[in-house]
């Protein structure tokens, strides 16, 4: 009997696949179908999310084999889910038969600008940096993502659900991991091909974001517009937060 593995990107679950995991349930009678769930996300919303997409591979073998699910896999992912399924297939070859991959960035073939359009840049980093309501977050998704003329009320309903039930868990780490795989993808287009305006003011901005992010991570209080759950009281005395690039961290 086949299995096959579905996977979906950041700060999704499982239930994100909608009708369609049952539709392909129904497609494959024979086959053994799991909607797997990446660490901080859905079912394993209270885990921390791993901080490398090695780290996910290495998380989603090891709930799998929890599960008694053995190898070898189908792999049908999206998005980061498609990143963490080529490393696993990289990784672990003797474990995966396949892999089907979704809206991924996979150099040299599939960069970044190609699945999300520069005019989308802005609303995307905003998200991260000044994440609204969950209504409001999951809409923003629907636009970015869809070319319906109007919204699915229903859907964005069960997204919003979900997003409130089982919230990402460790947000911050969730969003420097974001900001930092898309900085790669920056990184790595940038050294490859003509420089545009629009990239270099793509890096600045996900550059500022990362840094906004990581000091907000160092700040263990709440001030101002700065509220945290893991330390909702405020010290004294407030505290310039100061970052210390890695290479002069020693």
């Amino acid at each position: 009997m086949d299995t096959w593995i579905l996977l979906r990107g950041l700060t999704r679950e499982a239930s994100h696949w909608g009708a369609f995991a049952g539709d392909f349930q129904t497609a494959l009678p024979q086959a053994k179908v799991v909607a797997l769930d990446l660490p901080g996300n859905g079912q394993l919303h209270a885990l921390p999310s791993p901080l490398t997409v090695q780290g996910m591979v290495a998380a989603c073998r090891a709930e799998l084999a929890r599960q008694g699910v053995l190898p070898p896999f189908h792999l049908f992912a999206m998005s980061l889910g498609a990143m963490v399924a080529t490393e696993w297939a990289r990784t672990a070859p003797e474990e995966i038969r396949g892999c089907v991959l979704v809206n991924t960035s996979f150099r040299p073939f599939s960069p970044f600008f190609h699945r999300l359009r520069p005019r989308n840049y802005a609303a995307l980093l905003g998200l991260v940096l000044h994440p609204p309501s969950a209504d409001a977050i999951e809409r923003t998704v629907w636009r970015l993502t869809s070319n319906a003329p109007g919204p699915r009320t229903a859907v964005i309903d069960d997204w919003v659900a979900a997003r409130t039930r089982r919230p990402v868990s460790a947000i911050k780490i969730a969003e420097l991991n974001a900001v930092r795989l898309l900085l790669d993808e920056i990184d790595e287009f940038y050294s490859n091909y003509k420089v545009s305006r629009d990239l270099i003011e793509l890096r600045n901005l996900a550059q500022v974001a990362e840094l906004i992010i990581r000091s907000a991570m160092l700040r263990h209080e709440s001030r101002g517009l700065h509220y945290t759950l893991d330390y909702p009281e405020q010290l004294a005395e407030a505290r310039d937060t100061i970052l210390v690039p890695a290479i002069y961290a020693d």
